[in-house]
């Protein structure tokens, strides 16, 4: 049995200059009965000054006969203008997610990075075979420019002679593309430490739903000061100083469960 299924990835959106990765949590894709579940995802994402660095952690279990899977990191990264075509006129793979690398069971395995038809610019694959019964750890690792994107904000926070915009900074994880195991994922923990000088020491947090609207589209972010993080997707965190944990059981994840963060609003100006 051969199954397909492409693993996970950040979607980012980078505001200085229009970069933007995207991607999803593992997904399968199989014409047969998956047999492979996610017992665990477990996250870790540290947002410092110089960007995003992740890890991943997943672990698989095969409740099925043996079965050889092929799993693709998803990394949906627009080119720039005039990237797709090289000096010979020949179709190119653009790819975003820096410093991609992947261990199955603490060994470390070579990906190929394979151009898709899906809305993913390109994924970062590699073949893992299970025996009846069989788990596998694997670990992705990687790094990421800083996200975000720029916001509408209420004019009375803006001096009258500047556009009544400001800069928002994001961090998402999206999560339903895990819901294509068999059965719901076992335990998801999200773990993001802020290491960014200009956050205060304790943290924060409001769920999107308390602001009444999405948080791109809040036009007060002026009056949230700067120890705020705003969250949608899952259940509160835990907070301790700039450390958000975020923890969930038995989640059969849809896309109204992808985690998203928004935070340190700064004048566009």
């Amino acid at each position: 049995m051969i199954c397909l299924a492409p693993l996970v990835a950040m979607l980012a959106a980078t505001f200085d200059d229009g970069f933007l990765v995207s991607g999803g949590a593992p997904r399968l894709q199989t014409n047969g009965t998956a047999t492979v579940r996610m017992v665990s995802e477990d996250i870790d994402a540290k947002i410092s000054d110089h960007g995003v660095d992740v890890t991943c952690r997943f672990v698989f279990r095969n409740e099925g006969p043996a079965c050889t899977v092929r799993m693709g990191f998803p990394d949906e990264t627009p080119p720039p203008d005039n990237y797709s075509m090289d000096s010979s006129g020949r179709s190119r793979v653009y790819h975003g997610l820096e410093g991609f690398r992947t261990t199955v069971d603490g060994r470390s395995v070579r990906t190929k990075i394979e151009a898709t038809t899906t809305h993913f610019a390109c994924f970062h694959t590699k073949w893992v075979h299970f025996e009846a019964g069989q788990r596998h750890t694997v670990v992705d690792r990687y790094h990421h420019r800083m996200s975000g994107g720029v916001s509408a904000i209420a004019s009375e926070y803006d001096p009258p002679e500047r556009e009544p915009y400001c800069y928002l900074k994001q961090f998402e994880y999206i999560l339903h593309t895990g819901a294509t195991w068999k059965g719901p994922i076992g335990s998801v923990r999200i773990t993001v430490k802020f290491d960014r000088k200009h956050m205060p020491g304790q943290l924060r947090v409001m769920s999107e739903k308390e602001l009444g609207q999405n948080a791109f589209n809040y036009p007060y972010w002026p009056i949230l000061d700067r120890a705020v993080v705003v969250y949608s997707g899952l259940p509160k965190p835990t907070v301790a100083g700039r450390t958000l944990v975020f923890e969930t059981n038995n989640l059969k994840p849809t896309k109204q469960n992808d985690l998203e963060l928004y935070f340190e609003y700064s004048p566009y100006w």
